[in-house]
């Protein structure tokens, strides 16, 4: 305190200090409390930080924070489906790995560009199929198939005929239509009273006429007779439902009066596929229902418990049939195994108590499994603030001990890097002398030595993927490092079966794959084409290697034989179409092919008049169109351009030829008649001013035009005397004035 206390002339020669700390973490350094002037004063400097980014549970930098500036790393680790993402970080001074891969599917047979089963390979198992394509007559069967993850269909339709005028109920341009270009004709129908007139349209395939004559009876009767008068035969009768084929071949139709009998042209659809699908469909049409279904290997049980079974089809839907094994323990081994088939992998795992931490931070705790590997959860205590006494303890807990005291033989480093060195207290600070031998560059092999010196034993030891047992039996397993010795996890599953089916698999796990499957005798191909075989078992497929006769050709002659053998006969004879007829009676039929004979189904029909109106319809059938046709008279024009003429009959329409004449040029003279064909007659004429008589008669008109003559309205007025007078005026009209004047004797 600056005071000679003691009176001996000398101040604070008493105080006594000690040895101090300052600084965190790797900062920490020893320095010692002095007196100066009568006041305490630290002689301490703490060590110059570096940067945290090593992942070695020391503050490097001295903040307080311990690796805070390692930086995570991404990693990633499985392929296809499979593949994660996860993150290499400091854990307690420690780097581990996060990551857990996905688990891959059963199989790959989606078309998605995707490897769902994880095997490096994209939509292997993709199956496809049959498709059809086009409309109408223009319908093919293609394929389904998987291309860069879309599914492609390959099929090509057949060509279409551009014209699908003819009613016949067919779609020949192949547009979802049908007989769209038949043209609406007019038609005449009935006799005497029951004349009557309508339209052919086409429905249904028909050519139907609207005409319904009068006073006649319904013609509901499929008998080749005209019971209404409509000049057609039994186009009210209505066909009853029918139909055909079995499965998806079905087909709803109904029947239909030909030449006065009843017909069911019912036609079975085609099949689509060869019934391989389990929706309980017969969609080959056999009567069968998913016979053509393949089972498939599927799986069940978890853990150690794992079997392989097939999926079967039953009444439509799949069912797995699979029996799972049994458990082999109660889940106490750390081995990273679902041993009780429960789920979960080395739940009952009980750990032993270990001892962790260094002088007064030793510590005791259990041990637990981790992802099939013990671990220690021991954490070791907490250590004083600074170790400021000798005394052999090392109160702080940093490996160090009595480091402010005397000097004690220490080690430093781990593992193979371990190597002995000093520790020498001078003046109450403690220097350690020692320098571990220099770590390895990794820790891969399995021998128990830390040879890069992190602490940790064979920690880079890459774990090896193994499998066991062969056929259904084999599994697949790991070799681990434990202990610095190798240790292969892997158990062998059981046989499944007597390998009687074929299914690719050694269902009795004896190193041969199917070898107990019976072959069965198989026939194949039609028609011309039918041969035998015998289904057998090739590469876990079963393979029928009956292979039918090559077509003798085309199956387009009509001769009643399947000689391109696809179990249809003559179904590529082109039905030719053909024309019977003119005019009204004109029909449409088709060389068909019937039993192996060529036919015509064309039947003319019957004329309906004698062709004298102007409808375009050769209704006599006699190659001429409205031929009789008499026209009415009529005219056009007015004035001198009009002019007489009669109605003809052009391309089914009623034309009126009368053209008007060529008007006269100039204006419209004062003749009575309509030279410019206005409508009109003579108003063109220009009315003018006129004079008549002379002297006091004389007086003003007008020259008008009537009735086709000029007209002068002008009139005279009546004379005032015998122009007797002197007096310069014409009083009698006569051209002269005053010529009867008397002149008289005067006297001046």
């Amino acid at each position: 305190d600056g005071i000679d206390d003691d009176c001996d002339g000398a101040v604070d020669e008493g105080f006594v200090g000690g040895p101090i700390e300052c600084g965190v973490g790797a900062c920490r350094n020893a320095g010692l409390s002095v007196c100066v002037n009568g006041q305490a004063q630290i002689l301490c400097t703490p060590l110059e930080p570096e940067p945290d980014s090593n992942c070695d549970g020391v503050d490097d930098d001295c903040d307080g924070g311990i690796d805070e500036a390692f930086e995570a790393v991404g990693i990633a680790c499985g392929q296809g489906e499979c593949r994660a993402d996860g993150v290499r970080r400091c854990l307690n001074g420690r780097i581990e790995d996060a990551w857990t891969p996905g688990e891959p599917a059963l199989g790959d047979n989606q078309c998605n560009g995707r490897d769902d089963d994880c095997d490096g390979r994209t939509d292997e198992a993709y199956a496809g199929g049959e498709i059809q394509c086009g409309l109408g007559n223009c319908q093919s069967v293609g394929q389904r198939q998987c291309v860069a993850g879309e599914v492609v269909e390959q099929c090509t339709p057949g060509p279409a005929d551009p014209d699908d005028s003819i009613c016949d109920g067919e779609d020949e341009d192949c547009d979802g239509r049908i007989d769209e270009d038949f043209v609406v004709s007019a038609s005449q129908c009935g006799v005497g009273g029951c004349a009557a007139v309508g339209q052919i349209t086409c429905l249904n395939g028909r050519r139907v006429d609207s005409c319904d004559a009068g006073n006649g009876n319904p013609d509901t009767d499929c008998d080749d007779q005209d019971d209404d008068c409509d000049g057609r035969i039994d186009e009210d009768f209505v066909g009853q439902p029918v139909s055909c084929g079995q499965g998806v071949c079905r087909v709803d139709g109904q029947s239909r009066c030909v030449d006065g009998s009843t017909i069911d042209d019912c036609t079975p659809g085609l099949p689509l596929d060869e019934d391989t699908d389990c929706d309980g469909q017969d969609t080959d049409c056999d009567g069968g229902i998913d016979e053509g279904y393949v089972e498939e290997p599927a799986s069940c049980g978890v853990g150690v418990c794992e079997r392989l079974g097939r999926r079967i089809c039953r009444r439509g839907r799949t069912r797995l049939r699979c029996d799972a094994g049994q458990p082999t323990g109660d889940d106490s081994t750390c081995d990273g195994a679902d041993d009780d088939c429960d789920g979960r992998a080395d739940e009952a795992f009980q750990g032993d108590l270990v001892q962790c931490g260094v002088g007064a931070c030793l510590a005791e705790g259990p041990t637990v499994c981790r992802s099939g590997a013990v671990e220690s959860s021991c954490v070791p205590g907490q250590g004083a603030p600074s170790d400021p006494r000798c005394d052999g303890v090392d109160e702080d807990c940093d490996g160090r001990t009595d480091e402010d005291y005397a000097p004690l033989q220490v080690t430093c480093g781990v593992g193979a890097c371990v190597a002995g060195g000093v520790t020498v207290c001078l003046g109450g600070r403690t220097t350690e002398q020692c320098e571990p031998a220099a770590a390895a560059e990794s820790d891969l092999n399995c021998d128990g030595v830390d040879e890069d010196c992190d602490g940790r034993n064979d920690e880079d030891f890459v774990i090896e993927e193994i499998t066991c047992g062969v056929g259904l039996c084999q599994r697949n397993g790991i070799r681990v490092c434990r202990r610095g010795g190798l240790r292969e996890q892997c158990r062998p599953g059981n046989p499944s079966g007597a390998d009687d089916d074929c299914d690719g698999l050694d269902d009795d796990c004896d190193g041969r794959i199917d070898e107990a499957y019976a072959p069965v005798p198989t026939t194949c191909g039609r028609g011309v084409c039918a041969a035998g075989g015998l289904m057998q078992c090739q590469a876990g497929r079963v393979v029928d290697t009956c292979r039918p006769a090559e077509p003798v050709q085309g199956n387009d002659l009509c001769d009643g034989r399947d000689t391109d053998c696809d179990g249809r006969t003559d179904e590529d004879h082109r039905r030719v179409r053909t024309r019977c007829g003119q005019g009204v009676c004109a029909a449409v039929g088709r060389l068909q092919c019937v039993e192996g004979q060529v036919s015509d189904s064309c039947r003319a029909g019957d004329p309906m008049d004698g062709d004298a109106n102007c409808d375009g319809i050769d209704g006599d059938c006699d190659g001429q169109e409205d031929e009789a046709f008499v026209g009415q008279a009529t005219q056009c024009g007015q004035g001198v351009c009009q002019r007489d003429s009669r109605f003809i009959c052009e391309a089914g329409r009623t034309i009126d030829p009368c053209r008007p004449g060529v008007p006269q040029p100039g204006p419209d003279p004062c003749d009575g008649l309509d030279s410019d064909c206005d409508g009109t007659n003579d108003e063109d004429h220009i009315v003018t001013r006129t004079r008549c008589s002379t002297g006091v008669c004389a007086s003003s008109g007008r020259a008008r035009c009537i009735g086709g003559q000029i007209v002068d309205t002008c009139t005279p007025h009546e004379p005032w005397g015998s122009d007797s007078g002197c007096d310069g005026v014409d009083a009698d009209c006569d051209g002269r004035y005053d010529e009867r004047f008397r002149s008289q004797a005067t006297a001046c």
